[in-house]
């Protein structure tokens, strides 16, 4: 009996990137595209899908069109499209399609995209199924990514072999902040994700909304200093120290 595997794709995730724009949340990803940015997702989405060496073991619940159907025709997998989108997709459409692969009994729900994606999915799908994420947004700061598309596809290959599965952080960032080199970021909340701890993404910490960054380097400053033993440097060194801020 085959498993049941969805996938579903952020088309837009990572495209502010090369044309400088830290993300492409909201209406962004339409600057994004005037100014010349070019999907990513295309690659990452065929490279996790062509790694996977459990195909035969797999039918594919698909997202339609650019959010899934396109990129799995070259494949020998059999497929079903779940769902309709409009030409423009959106949140919304991750977070219906999402509920939708689960009411119809997906083991696995593999998504294409970032931190932004990875809330839409938690926020449809909360615990219900495991999920492999793989990483194609401009800023991807959870843990329940793994690092690249061939550890994804190594992640699903594991969990239809038996791999136990564990939760891991969703994280996301205010855009806004993170265009002005500011760092405000807090946990939304936590997904499914078999357990192989190598083919995952280490979690950066989640910092109070406002946070700066250069807020946090002060305050990791600090506890170094805290916990320095003077008497491990020269005195000339701390004197030197005391003078250069």
């Amino acid at each position: 009996m085959k498993n049941i595997v969805g996938l579903i794709v952020n088309p837009v995730a990572g495209m502010g990137g090369s044309v400088g724009l830290k993300g492409t949340d909201g209406e962004t990803y339409k600057k994004a595209l005037e100014l010349g940015a070019q999907p990513v997702t295309s690659r990452r989405t065929k490279d996790c899908l062509s790694r996977i060496e459990s195909k035969d073991d797999i039918t594919l619940f698909v997202a339609p069109g650019k959010m899934g159907e396109k990129y799995v025709e070259a494949f020998n997998m059999p497929f079903m499209v779940i769902g309709a989108v409009g030409e423009e997709t959106s949140a919304e459409d991750t977070k219906r399609i999402a509920a939708e692969m689960v009411n119809r009994g997906v083991e696995l729900l593999i998504f294409v995209g970032g931190d932004g994606t990875a809330r839409d999915i938690y926020d449809a799908i909360d615990s219900k199924v495991p999920v492999v994420a793989v990483p194609s947004g401009v800023k991807v700061f959870s843990s329940v990514f793994a690092v690249s598309a061939r550890a994804a596809s190594e992640m699903v290959d594991a969990f239809l072999e038996g791999a136990d599965v564990t939760e891991e952080e969703v994280l996301d960032i205010d855009e806004d902040a993170f265009r002005e080199d500011r760092l405000a970021s807090r946990l939304y909340g936590y997904l499914l994700v078999p357990e192989v701890r190598r083919l995952l993404q280490h979690g950066k910490t989640a910092s109070r909304v406002g946070e700066s960054a250069r807020e946090s380097k002060k305050e990791i400053a600090a506890s170094v200093i805290e916990d320095m033993d003077q008497g491990t440097l020269p005195a000339w060194s701390w004197h030197d120290l005391e003078g250069h801020h």
